[in-house]
């Protein structure tokens, strides 16, 4: 019963052999059988992508009370709010790229185990990074009256 509630097969398949029927084969134990169709799946690497999330936020958090809650930005040039929006908008390009492109890749059919384990690792640092940027300017977004 457990292989019907884990969704990461989008086929519902099991135990899904090598090369594997679709495009989104991961086999990250080494055993030729896609870890997304096995019943126990990949439990381990979603425990490194709740991870990514928080180093993303604790990172930018940090990033953001050193720059506006403490002095040190009139002591280090690389702490003020014109290069914390620049840092952060770098990354957000840095992450836009790799992500854009595999994905137009994954579409044409150019897949492999890593390039796809890398698009969804460097996708998630996107979406964490962009969904900041966007609450940083949700006034741009809220009609005045």
């Amino acid at each position: 019963m457990a292989e019907i509630a884990w969704l990461d097969c989008p086929y519902a398949r099991l135990n899904d052999p090598f090369p594997g029927r679709c495009g989104l084969y991961v086999d990250t134990n080494n055993d030729r059988i896609c870890d997304r169709s096995q019943s126990e799946g990949i439990k381990g690497v979603k425990g490194v992508e709740g991870a990514i999330i928080f180093l993303v936020l604790a990172t930018y958090f940090v990033h953001w009370y050193l720059v506006n809650k403490t002095k040190l930005s009139e002591r280090f040039w690389w702490l003020g709010r014109r290069q914390f929006r620049y840092f952060w908008n770098l990354i957000l390009l840095l992450t836009f790229i790799p992500v854009a492109v595999s994905g137009l890749l994954w579409v044409l059919g150019v897949t492999n185990f890593d390039f796809n384990l890398w698009h969804n690792r460097v996708g998630i640092i996107f979406v964490v990074v962009a969904s900041l940027h966007l609450l940083g300017r949700r006034g741009y977004f809220v009609r005045k009256f």
